[in-house]
């Protein structure tokens, strides 16, 4: 055997534990700003916003969701939004239990800004609001007081099956964002499907009225396809009886 000829992996002899230490250690870290101390003795290092503000970019692909009642165990949690958000991959999902919220990375730029958009999402009946990360974000469960809701309009007439005429009978259910496809291409002349930013302070409507110049009045009656659930015990907008957190616990 030559003299530098390697000695196979197998007879190698075991690394010593100062070898395996040394070998792993992550020496990226370095002192950045030096540190004071108070009267107490409690160590200060002062931090600046430009550092903040770096860290924060590098988190924009997180995001936050909020349940607005008893917040689902992991499971659920993960298995909707691999569903909703992943497309085919596993979400890493950290929870904030005592928030009732959790923080989750979605890579992909479409799918996070149209969470974003929609803003309130579900896993089963329990209903959660979705929120971009920031360092300011708060711990306080948002109120929901308005949600995009669809409503079917009957009674629309035809001259006013348009952008111009669905934008003014929509304000009848609350603030108009758009229409589908189904009621552009006229596919039924008698219902108007048209989306807006319903109100939840107020009953919605099951009526209305467009009054024409001549103070002829066309009746519009309203349905809705979906509605969010409310608690008939804090008869709040958002969650169920039993995902309430004010509701008592029932009795074994």
């Amino acid at each position: 055997a030559t003299r530098n000829a390697r000695v196979p992996k197998e007879n190698a002899p075991p690394k010593t534990w100062a070898q395996k230490a040394k070998a792993s250690t992550d020496r990226s870290l370095q002192r950045l700003a030096p540190t004071t101390t108070l009267a107490n003795g409690t160590p200060r290092v002062a931090v600046s916003d430009e550092v903040f503000q770096r860290g924060a970019d590098l988190h924009k692909k997180f995001l936050v969701g909020t349940f607005l009642g008893k917040m689902p165990d992991l499971g659920p949690i993960q298995s909707v939004l691999n569903y909703m958000w992943g497309k085919g991959t596993k979400l890493k999902i950290h929870l904030q239990p005592f928030k009732r919220s959790f923080l989750v990375r979605v890579p992909n730029d479409f799918i996070r800004s149209k969470a974003l958009e929609k803003r309130l999402w579900y896993v089963g009946t329990a209903m959660f609001h979705v929120s971009q990360w920031s360092s300011s974000s708060t711990c306080t469960i948002p109120e929901i007081t308005s949600i995009p809701l669809w409503a079917h309009l009957t009674g629309v007439p035809f001259d006013l099956r348009t952008k111009e005429g669905l934008s003014l009978a929509a304000g009848l259910v609350g603030e108009p964002i758009e229409t589908d496809d189904y009621t552009k291409n006229l596919t039924d002349l008698n219902i108007a499907h048209v989306k807006v930013e319903a109100d939840l302070t107020k009953p919605l409507p099951s009526y209305g009225e467009l009054l024409r110049q001549n103070g002829d009045i066309i009746p519009i009656d309203i349905n809705y396809p979906w509605v969010p659930p409310s608690c008939t015990h804090c008869l709040k907008i958002g969650h169920v009886v039993k995902d309430c957190i004010f509701a008592p616990t029932p009795a074994d």
